[in-house]
């Protein structure tokens, strides 16, 4: 006698359905699971036995056999529970039929308690996928497993539900809930805004276009000048997540299992900071089962490095990949998992040890190696792939004591973050990007053309600069974005000047026959 139950094994965020067979004979009384299991799927033997034992189930004694299917995939984690529980209850009673399409998921506590598993919502995506209607699971992970749409959820608190429900005793209700619209999920509001800030105009202007663009900054300044402050705002202006977005970056706190029963579902946009001495593995991802790191948990959101200079030189160079590709890939010696990571990037440091380098009152201790010692700890390859890079410069007694900035600048400036974004994604929903920093250099001159005038602007930065074609398409990534939060259809001249200064330290307009006052324009803008 044989039954099969449907369960899935994960792997990264794909995986594949699994066919939990069960067979009972004659022999030796015994219970045999194979399949390429690992320890804690061995485990599930005992745990099944008492949580059967504990809802009152009585066996003949009997030798059963329960098999994984595929052989070939290796199983991991105590998900199976529930299945080979139900498998095994069925085979004892033959004129049970287990329902066709039901996927069964949960861990067992011995009394027969269904407690959470991790990665239920990419879990639930890899039943649909694998067509599958009916997903039985725990009552904790129905919330977050509900942002897939097409699936009848049954969400159950113990066994004998499920079993019950198999004998024709106990009708199973199927889960349904509100917060799975966007218009309803709770947005959180960020505690620091740029209300909260004086001064630094320039420095917000360009944080913004970030925002708009999902850019990454750089931005350098002496102790003190306001860099944390200033990113820490970003958050208050970014738009609020698609229903897609929502999805993308549920699965990945799933898996990492960072979700809680207050937070079953991830609704705000990640804002990371890792500290400087965060080791490889919790940057990029990794373990003997690869989960996802920091710069991927900050996927649809922000990724900062505080004291950029201070993270080792193998973690930063471990972000080249992502920065480029938007991926990172976790190669490993059975699979090769790739997580996403579109992350705006936002890094501070300081110009040099002491930090007071270009400062105009207070003298820098630094002598000329330490300055070459700290400059070299960042990579020119790593340098080149930060979009913009900004001069934090510290507040003067004026601007500190006496700004008059009124409290409506955040509103105004997420208006505008936002409007941006929905031009971008509008223009860019052929190729499935989201912003602008996203679009590939292949399909650039798709979505940018650009007149003889700019293209001399570009043409004389690029030789005077020595402007790698990398830097010269991320200009053209943030002229774009410039446009966009203008509404303009076309880039023009003053969008690549603007964009110009964003990228070099100095801009020297009259040699590349640039507008004059490119800094009051930006002013004048906000």
């Amino acid at each position: 006698m044989m039954k099969t139950v449907y369960s899935v094994a994960r792997i990264g965020l794909a995986g594949t359905l699994i066919e939990v067979e069960v067979d009972l004979s004659a022999g030796l009384p015994s219970c045999t699971i194979v399949g390429l299991p690992d320890t804690a799927v061995q485990e599930a033997k005992e745990r099944v036995r008492a949580a059967l034992k504990n809802v009152g189930c009585r066996f003949a004694p009997m030798r059963i056999t329960v098999n994984l299917a595929p052989a070939s995939i290796k199983k991991e984690g105590a998900l199976y529970d529930l299945a080979i529980a139900v498998g095994i209850f069925a085979v004892h009673h033959p004129e049970i039929q287990i329902p066709k399409n039901y996927l069964f998921l949960g861990e067992l506590a011995l009394d027969g308690t269904i407690r959470s598993i991790q990665g239920a919502i990419v879990l639930a995506n890899i039943a649909k996928r694998s067509r599958i209607t009916h997903l039985i699971l725990p009552e904790k992970d129905a919330h977050e497993s509900a942002l897939i749409s097409g699936l009848t959820l049954y969400p159950i608190r113990h066994l004998k539900q499920v079993l019950d429900f198999l004998t024709g005793n106990y009708t199973l209700s199927s889960f349904s809930s509100p917060t799975t619209s966007t218009n309803t999920l709770k947005q959180v509001t960020p505690q620091t805004n740029f209300d909260d800030i004086r001064g630094h105009v320039f420095a917000k202007r360009a944080l913004t276009l970030a925002a708009a663009g999902g850019h990454n900054i750089l931005l350098t300044g002496p102790p003190g000048a306001g860099k944390t402050l200033l990113a820490q705002s970003v958050p208050a202006i970014l738009p609020p997540m698609s229903e897609k977005e929502i999805v993308e970056v549920t699965e990945l706190y799933s898996i990492a299992g960072l979700l809680t029963e207050s937070q079953p579902i991830i609704t705000t946009r990640p804002f990371r900071a890792p500290h400087h001495t965060a080791s490889y593995a919790s940057i990029v991802g990794g373990g003997a089962s690869p989960k996802p790191g920091e710069i991927s948990l900050a996927h649809r959101g922000v990724l900062f490095l505080d004291e950029l200079p201070e993270f080792r030189r193998s973690v930063l160079e471990s972000l080249r990949e992502p920065l480029e590709s938007y991926s990172i890939r976790l190669s490993r010696i059975r699979n090769s998992l790739v997580f996403p990571a579109c992350m705006m990037l936002i890094a501070a440091q300081n110009p040099c040890p002491c930090g007071f380098r270009f400062d105009t009152q207070v003298d820098c201790t630094c002598s000329p190696q330490e300055i070459t010692r700290y400059e070299k700890k960042l990579s020119g390859p790593f340098l080149d792939r930060i979009d913009m890079h900004i001069e934090i410069p510290r507040l003067t007694p004026t601007e500190f004591f006496h700004s008059t900035q009124k409290n409506t600048f955040t509103p105004t400036l997420r208006e505008q973050v936002a409007t941006a974004r929905i031009i971008q994604q509008n223009r860019l929903s052929s190729i499935g990007c989201f912003t602008n920093s996203e679009i590939p250099s292949k399909n650039l001159r798709n979505f940018l053309s650009l007149n003889n005038q700019c293209q001399n602007i570009l043409q004389k930065a690029m030789t005077h600069y020595s402007l790698s074609p990398r830097s010269i398409v991320r200009i053209m990534k943030v002229a774009r974005t410039i446009a966009d939060i203008e509404q303009k259809s076309e880039v023009h001249a003053q969008h690549l000047q603007e964009a110009l200064q964003y990228r070099v330290r100095e801009v020297a307009e009259k040699r590349m026959g640039l507008s004059p006052n490119a800094l009051s324009l930006v002013k004048n803008t906000l």
